[in-house]
């Protein structure tokens, strides 16, 4: 273990070392001076030894000693009471994750989180644009033109935000793009702020919105589909 060890410090040094090829001085803004050199050397060389630290702590020695207690933990216990379920599970998204896909269902998956998701968030969209009507409006202040409770509204508060999201996250799949896919995370946050302001609102405005609230408890998912989830069913 000890010249394994050795084996990976040295291969750390080599890939962190500076090389001239890299740092070297020109006449650019765009390269390190003289000044910032020794300090970009610096930096590499205590990331260095902290590379070093933690592969010296790492007991391989320790884990083979513990082999034996570990294969009892995985077949002690009742078989169906260990919460296989939930191993198995993580075992099948990792294995999806390693192999780049979904065996068999890649494609029909992609398809519905991709242009599936693009196209239904922009229909979601549209008819709950048309079900606001004249109280339509970009701002979180409520327009004074009254409470819509209908149409998409009776399965979720906001649905042109719903909407919204859902054509951002397939758009970002289709366009295979994590940074969208992050910045459409960054969306979903910043409209549930906006949402938490804009119900504030409605309630001073409209008293009876605080029953609407309690009948209608979605913000941006329909309740006929939270109510299928099996996990939803377990609670009634």
């Amino acid at each position: 273990m000890k010249l394994l060890n050795l084996a990976l410090c040295i291969a750390t040094v080599g890939a962190f070392a500076p090389r001239s090829s890299v740092i070297t001085k020109r006449n650019s803004p765009h390269f390190a001076s003289d000044e910032t050199e020794p300090a970009l050397n610096s930096n590499l060389s205590e990331l260095q030894n902290k590379l070093q630290n933690l592969l010296g702590s790492i007991n391989a020695d320790g884990l083979t000693e513990n082999l034996d207690a570990i294969k009892s933990n995985v077949i002690s216990g009742e078989l169906g009471s260990r919460g296989e379920t939930y191993a198995v599970a993580q075992l099948l998204v990792l294995g999806c994750i390693l192999g780049g896909g979904v065996p068999f269902a890649g494609d029909a998956a992609m398809f519905l989180l991709g242009p599936g998701l693009l196209f239904a968030g922009a229909g979601v969209i549209f008819v709950s644009v048309n079900d606001l009507g004249d109280s339509l409006s970009p701002w979180p202040v409520p327009s004074g033109n009254g409470l819509k409770t209908g149409g998409l509204y009776a399965e979720m508060r906001h649905p042109t935000y719903a909407g919204l999201l859902a054509a951002c996250a397939g758009g970002s799949i289709v366009t295979d793009s994590a940074t969208r896919l992050l910045l459409t995370a960054l969306l979903f946050y910043s409209l549930d702020v906006k949402s938490d302001y804009e119900e504030e609102e409605l309630l001073m405005k409209y008293p009876e919105y605080a029953t609407y609230q309690a009948t209608v408890t979605s913000k941006f998912f329909p309740e006929s589909i939270i109510n299928q989830l099996p996990w939803m069913k377990n609670k009634e």
